[in-house]
């Protein structure tokens, strides 16, 4: 069954994950550190800890076992997890008699694994590399299919007797089977899922517990990197055998306004003893500050609620409703929020303590107002992203999420698409403090195929416990705001595949009715063969010219631009002339940066921005994609079971093109284009045009390209420029080259006839006649040093806080070269380490892991994280042939 939750450290690095509350119209938050823990003879209050050290890895399964833990054979085993997620009118699956695996060496207790690598999770074994030329390069060409097990051994205190034990586990890549003391417990097999299994039956109190972790990654099973390994967090939960349920609370707020809100809170006790129990139920409603840090004062309690009867192995909801006096509401500008703070008792004794963290707002889509946010319209200027973490892979590390949410947040973005999977925890409770909205999505297929091994193969046995779990966990979250059940799944066009998504949708309004349904839908014909009556958002992929077209077929239904643009490009690279066919702009495995150039099916941002401006209703728009991700490197993807996916002869003939003749010339390319920011999380040039539209009110001004052309002295280089303003003039070398204003639907000013030369290249931006904002572009000197920058310098010494450092190659004035790629040796003094290293370019092989490389167009990154436990002076240095050694020093602070 599916259990517990709360707790845990400072939010930035660890986010307290909680239960679950939501507030009708507004959901919950992450959760805070609990009370100290008491212990008696009957029942322990819940105490949840990380659980993330000292494991244990290996890859392949031991010598003879052939496919005897493969899903088939583990299929009844494992379809007994999460029972309590079935509808519970429909017959539940019964475990088989016996033990499953436990004939497996690496299952039992006593065999020898000192020799297996030892790590901290979370951890993506696929990032470790090496690149493979050979591999794919829509998944990114590194090995991340394959068996991995994971061990690790722990003591059970004695005193912990009569506690119910629960390992949680955030996502584990894939096929996750569980082994505690050589017993079989539970598993799950989707990847993306949170689940949680109970450990009791089988701990050894009082001494020494073993539990070994098998996960499989078959290949053929993704359309983009996935990683592979227990890649999220563990949590090791105790409680009392009553309890609150697994994500057990739910808020809703029937009655809001400026006097007062209605929070109405739903609590799931189960009783997991031998025998009936009495509980009661008592709730109290604190403010959180932007930290997660509960006030003293209640501002609202709920009386307790009458003793109930739970029978043994049973659950029970009770309820309760508190008033909340002049509530601070939940915005993107103020994300105020709540923890509600339920206490259960059983007799005269507190039994558990469970807090649900929440915000207070209103949300509603309308089909001629778009989306409304505590009653004022917002426009959505959100993205998709999926969920790598560049360099660190698909293991989660908090800081590298939240870096990644503040410069999308800097350039306007105030929504994400979690595409198109569920995301890691952590992702949902940075939106609730960061003011972000959240589109939870759950699946990139249904019955229907993508890929030979992925979901399709699950979704029969497991769709209805993955939805149903993602909307638990995540339903308090203020920052969700839609739930998509599916993105350009096959049965759109299915005659019946309506049908489907009508009982998807239904499965989420049983779980929450305060949030709408999405579909993201890339043929326009979808949208009228009964799929647009079965959800409460229609979303649109790709289709900025038809949005008036549905939105007269279907006046009453909601619209938004589920996946836009997929603009193409690389950092800092531009190629000409340059041509306005989106299909060109490509050279030497790399895509012009002048932000023109997309797949036949895709489009520039501008045409996006007019599609939008001429269609009001629509709610708003999610670029593809934020950030560039491992994997899809459209359109230099030399997969031939990639290219027979396109249909259409231009679309297919578009894409070759731009490959080698021979295909036997292996294509470099191993992580997208797409992104309006770089795998290293260097912004592109697109980045401010995305910027000049999302956020109006910031002065701002952007020149493209670069100015170091030598060999186009004499030739036109065209120069375009992206403001928040309303009309511009440029300069170069002092000289007037014309005064632009912008004209109905223009986006950018473009001077497409300058002739180069060499100096200085500058831009007046103006709005309203009145001078706004200005940039200016000079031509460097030669590469002379290396600066280094760090995003932060003083770090947590926990031994996950990260600095992420720019390494910039400099000419004596020290403005960075744009087209130097020179190789940079990188070491560490103190107590810290580089995880990583990496400059952005999509066909770059090395791994990430090296402690060298060459700068793309004049950058590179290196990530460095703090030792456990170890404070005191870092000390990165920088090398380089010819431009000596630089060094940055960081600090790493307390302990939490």
């Amino acid at each position: 069954m599916l259990k517990g939750f709360n707790l845990l450290s400072r939010f930035d690095l660890i986010p307290f994950l909680s239960g679950r509350v939501t507030v009708a119209t507004t959901a919950g938050l992450f959760g805070l550190l609990l009370n100290p823990l008491r212990a008696d003879a009957e029942a322990k209050v819940r105490e949840r800890s990380l659980f993330d050290d000292a494991w244990l890895f290996i890859k392949g399964d031991p010598v003879g076992t052939g496919d005897q833990l493969s899903y088939p054979k583990a299929r009844e085993w494992l379809l007994p997890t999460g029972n309590d997620l079935l509808d519970p009118g429909c017959a539940k699956p019964v475990r088989p008699a016996g033990d499953f695996g436990s004939a497996v060496a690496y299952t039992q207790v006593a065999i020898e694994d000192g020799d297996w690598c030892h790590l901290n999770l979370p951890h993506d074994w696929g990032i470790e590399g090496p690149f493979h030329q050979e591999y794919a390069g829509e998944t990114g060409k590194l090995q991340w299919w394959g068996i991995g097990w994971y061990r690790k051994h722990f003591n059970v205190p004695a005193e912990d007797a009569l506690s119910r034990i629960y390992l949680d586990l955030d996502g584990a890549m894939a096929y996750g089977a569980v082994w505690l003391n050589g017993h079989f417990v539970g598993g799950w097999p989707y990847g993306y899922s949170s689940w949680s299994v109970d450990l009791t039956p089988y701990v050894r109190f009082g001494g020494e517990n073993t539990i070994a972790i098998r996960l499989e990654n078959p290949p053929d099973s993704s359309r983009w990197y996935p990683g592979g390994g227990i890649y999220r967090n563990v949590w090791l939960v105790k409680t009392s055998s009553v309890h609150v349920a697994h994500w057990g609370t739910y808020v809703v707020t029937p009655s809001i306004s400026s006097d007062e809100a209605l929070v109405y809170v739903e609590t799931t006790v189960e009783n997991d003893s031998a025998i009936s129990a009495n509980a009661a139920v008592v709730t109290n409603v604190y403010e959180l500050d932007g930290l997660g840090r509960r006030f003293a004062n209640a501002v609202a309690s709920a009386s307790a609620t009458p003793g109930t009867t739970i029978v043994a192995g049973s659950q029970i909801l009770l309820s309760q409703g508190v008033k909340v006096a002049r509530p601070r509401l939940w915005s993107l500008k103020t994300p105020n929020r709540y923890v509600a703070v339920t206490t259960v008792t059983s007799g005269d004794k507190v039994v558990d303590e469970y807090e649900t963290p929440f915000g207070i707002r209103t949300i509603a889509f309308s089909a001629d107002q778009g989306f409304i946010l505590n009653g004022e319209h917002v426009p959505i200027q959100g993205v998709c992203d999926h969920h790598d973490l560049g360099a660190l892979g698909s293991a989660l590390n908090v800081r590298a999420l939240e870096r990644q949410l503040q410069i999308l947040r800097d350039m306007g973005c105030n929504a994400i698409r979690t595409s198109h999977n569920p995301p890691a925890p952590e992702l949902v409770e940075l939106c609730d403090r960061l003011g972000i909205l959240v589109v939870d999505e759950t699946f990139d297929c249904w019955h229907l195929p993508k890929r030979p091994n992925d979901y399709h193969l699950l979704f029969a046995d497991w769709h209805e416990k993955d939805l149903r779990a993602l909307v638990r966990r995540d339903r308090n979250h203020p920052s969700v705001v839609l739930w998509g059940i599916g993105d350009e799944i096959h049965e759109q066009m299915e005659p019946e595949g309506w049908k489907m998504a009508m009982h998807l949708a239904a499965i989420v309004r049983e779980e929450d009715r305060t949030r709408p349904t999405v579909a993201a839908f890339d043929h326009i014909e979808s949208g009228y063969n009964g799929f647009q009556v079965a959800l409460d958002v229609v979303g649109y992929n790709y289709k900025p010219n038809d949005y008036l077209t549905f939105h007269r077929a279907n006046p009453q239904i909601p619209i938004v631009g589920s996946e836009t643009a997929s603009t193409v490009s690389s950092r800092g690279e531009y190629f000409f002339p340059v041509s306005d066919d989106k299909s060109g702009g490509g050279a030497n495995y790399q895509m012009s940066s002048y932000d023109l150039y997309a797949p036949m099916w895709a489009n520039i941002p501008d045409v996006e921005f007019r599609g939008l401006d001429r269609a009001p209703f629509v709610a708003g728009e999610f670029v593809w994609t934020g950030f560039d991700y491992l994997g899809e490197p459209t359109p230099y993807i030399a997969d031939a079971k990639f290219l027979l996916d396109f249909t259409d002869p231009a679309e297919k003939a578009a894409m070759e093109k731009l490959l080698p003749s021979d295909p036997k010339i292996p294509v470099p390319s191993r992580s997208s284009y797409f992104g309006i920011v770089d795998l290293a999380g260097f912004k592109k040039d697109r980045y401010f045009l995305y910027q000049a539209r999302w956020r109006p009110d910031l002065p701002m001004a952007h020149i493209l390209p670069h100015w170091n052309f030598p060999e186009r002295v004499g030739m036109v280089t065209p120069v375009h420029v992206y403001t928040s303003g309303d009309a511009a003039e440029l300069f170069l070398n002092g000289k007037s080259l014309g005064r632009k204003q912008k004209g109905p639907h223009e986006y950018r000013l473009r001077w497409d006839d300058v002739i180069y030369q060499p100096g200085e290249l500058k831009v007046v931006a103006f709005k309203d006649g009145k001078r706004w904002a200005e940039d200016v572009v000079r031509t460097t000197g030669p590469a002379t040093e290396i600066n280094l920058r760090g995003d932060r310098t003083t770090l947590l010494s926990d031994g996950r806080d990260l600095s992420f450092v720019t390494v910039a190659i400099a000419d004596q004035n020290g403005l960075t070269v744009p087209r130097s790629s020179n190789r940079i040796c990188f070491n560490i003094e103190g107590p810290g380490e580089i995880i990583a290293t990496d400059n952005g370019d999509p066909t770059c092989l090395e791994s990430f892991q090296e402690k060298e490389r060459n700068a793309f167009n004049g950058l590179a990154l290196v990530i460095v994280r703090t030792v456990a436990n170890k404070p005191g002076s870092i000390v990165l240095k920088a090398r380089s042939e010819g431009l000596g050694e630089t060094e940055i020093q960081l600090t790493s602070g307390g302990s939490l």
